[in-house]
């Protein structure tokens, strides 16, 4: 009842105007190389976004505070829209909107942003598309971890409480599951992964973007998002795959999206391309002090806490994240690796631009 409240009410807010839509949402998760692929996303020709060519910066309008946004609807929407026209790009084949939050809000984010779609100009979340990239979750919590605890991020626990807390709460969550039938639209409205999976106290804006184990459980974020939308509208791309092949990971993004990867319409060369597959922003360097917290003791802990929801995630996605734990060696430890590291290892694979031109244009075609 609460979700149809918040449509209801959304409806009632944007009823007297139409207002167009982006063609795709880029919604998470965090530390998954989130801010590098928007970048490259931004810089090409035919996709316009919120942030400009750069492509940093996040929209933010349907998280947060949902009821507040609610009430504002019709404002924030035009605001997003407003943003959209200060970076034009002519001939433009698709627009972003990118808020790597959306995925962890699931309860509320689906709700909001398709009751708006709605009374858009034949905008429907049945017709848009919604880019999700994916990263081993001990590496995703280590790195969220890690930045927040800068100067400035608001994280002041240590690691091992991060840690243990996560753990509670991600047991929590499966308890929920359990008691209310698993994983149907009873059970994902019976536990809001923003209430089971923060840190007290749930559910505020702030913990949220603490909820550094709770991001890493991508299979509750996603059957949640897959029960108000349908699973062929998304793309979900773990980042180690993606940097296996930078240059072809961007084609198939792009593809998916709408947009051809080279040609009139797409990087005038393979060149272009490619440097903007292989841009990097946000690498963390976080001090000996921080690094120090992180004990192979504490990565085995959290890859106990992942190991039965990535297997599940794997089952859900029908493909092999390479996270479920049965696709490890026995004795391998979990490591914790960066973004940069994932794609500098890739790149000592291959030499030159990696992917011709034909098979570019190949996978531009095809709708993912």
């Amino acid at each position: 009842m609460r979700t149809l409240r918040v449509v209801l009410a959304l409806a009632a807010a944007c009823a007297s105007d139409v207002l167009d839509a982006p063609t795709f949402f880029f919604i998470g998760s965090s530390k998954c190389a989130t801010s590098s692929i928007a970048a490259a996303l931004a810089r090409h020709p035919a996709i316009t976004s919120h942030a400009g060519q750069g492509g940093q910066g996040e929209a933010h309008v349907f998280d947060g505070d949902h009821r507040a946004h609610v009430k504002n609807a019709k404002a924030l929407l035009r605001r997003l829209q407003a943003k959209l026209r200060k970076n034009p790009k002519p001939g433009a084949l698709a627009s972003m909107e990118y808020t790597p939050e959306y995925l962890f809000e699931a309860n509320h984010v689906p709700a909001c942003l398709c009751g708006a779609l709605q009374l858009t100009a034949a905008a429907r979340c049945a017709n848009r598309r919604f880019l999700v990239t994916l990263r081993e979750p001990v590496a995703r919590a280590v790195s969220s971890w890690q930045f927040k605890s800068r100067a400035g991020g608001g994280e002041t626990r240590s690691f091992r409480r991060v840690v243990e807390e996560g753990a509670a709460l991600a047991r929590g969550m499966r308890a929920c599951l359990r008691a209310h039938g698993g994983g149907d639209r009873a059970a994902v409205r019976a536990c809001p992964i923003d209430r089971y999976l923060t840190p007290p106290p749930h559910g505020h804006h702030q913990q949220i973007s603490l909820s550094h184990v709770g991001k890493g459980l991508y299979v509750y974020q996603l059957r949640a998002w897959f029960a108000r939308v349908p699973r062929e509208r998304f793309l979900v791309v773990p980042i180690e795959q993606f940097y296996a092949n930078a240059t072809d990971g961007l084609a198939r993004v792009l593809a998916f999206v709408g947009v051809p990867a080279l040609g009139a319409r797409g990087f005038a060369s393979a060149h272009a391309l490619k440097a903007a597959a292989e841009i990097h922003v946000n690498d963390a360097r976080p001090s000996l002090a921080l690094r120090a917290q992180v004990t192979d003791a504490l990565k085995e802990q959290l890859a106990a806490v992942y190991a039965e929801p990535n297997c599940e995630l794997d089952r859900l996605l029908g493909f092999a994240t390479g996270y479920c734990a049965r696709a490890r060696k026995r004795d391998a430890a979990p490591g914790v690796v960066t973004e940069r590291a994932v794609a500098k290892q890739a790149s000592g694979t291959r030499t030159g631009v990696s992917v011709k031109s034909a098979s570019i244009r190949a996978v531009a075609h095809s709708t993912g």
